[in-house]
């Protein structure tokens, strides 16, 4: 998934724990693995997917910057559709959902530049647990499913926190 799909659904895991924000960022974290046991669809940055396949490479700070737009349209619309978040103490574990749900793609970026432990032993795990199956090159299909699973972790959040 992109990263705007875990931040959003990590927030509304996330916000489901006000009064633990530690449960908050496990939840977001837990929910980033289950989403990428899924199929669906994402975009893939080739300098660092060349990278990850010949070992060498920059990664480009176009792709960087793509990555980074995603990323903070996820948590600007996360806190436009949670917003009572902002303004109570749900802030914090919804904000901290969010940085559970985009962690482990994180770790992957970092996994790029230092193989070491514990980062090599999270990339085998992400991996085991990422979907075989993907919409990578059926955007018409795996875009609309993702928005659909979005809106369904939002659907649920809003119920159980009203």
């Amino acid at each position: 998934m992109i990263l705007a799909s875990h931040a959003i659904i990590g927030a509304a895991v996330g916000r489901l724990f006000p009064s633990s924000p530690l449960y908050g960022f496990l939840a977001g974290l837990l929910s980033h693995y289950a989403m990428d046991a899924i199929p669906h669809w994402e975009y893939m940055l080739q300098s660092v997917f060349k990278r990850k396949e010949s070992g060498v490479g920059r990664v480009k700070a176009r792709e960087i910057i793509y990555a980074g737009v995603d990323l903070a349209i996820g948590i600007l619309f996360a806190f436009a559709v949670f917003p009572k978040g902002l303004e109570s103490p749900e802030i914090l574990p919804l904000s901290l959902g969010i940085l559970g749900g985009i962690l482990p793609d994180a770790l992957q970026l970092f996994h790029l530049f230092y193989k070491g432990e514990p980062l090599r032993t999270h990339q085998k795990f992400h991996n085991a647990v990422h979907a075989r199956r993907h919409f990578r090159d059926q955007p018409l299909t795996g875009i609309p499913l993702q928005i659909a699973i979005v809106a369904l972790f939002i659907l649920i959040s809003n119920f159980l926190v009203p």
